[in-house]
């Protein structure tokens, strides 16, 4: 997993990663983008949560693009 961008959205931090891998039996290469928002409470994480696109995941931080 490679961690890309990170926004400071206040009590969230969103992060864009890129997953990679190859198929167990194929050996195809294979990657995913994704957008993971993290919630802290003071300077614990207590909630992370992946989305299919950073759209999705500010609107349920209560923001927009």
């Amino acid at each position: 997993m490679e961690i890309g961008e990170l926004l400071d959205l206040g009590d969230h931090v969103l992060a864009t990663s890129r997953v990679t891998g190859r198929g167990r039996g194929s050996g195809v290469p294979v990657a995913q983008r994704m957008w993971i928002l993290w919630t802290f409470a003071g300077k614990r994480a207590v909630r992370a949560k992946s989305f299919a696109s950073k759209a999705e995941a500010l609107e349920v931080a209560g923001l927009r693009e």
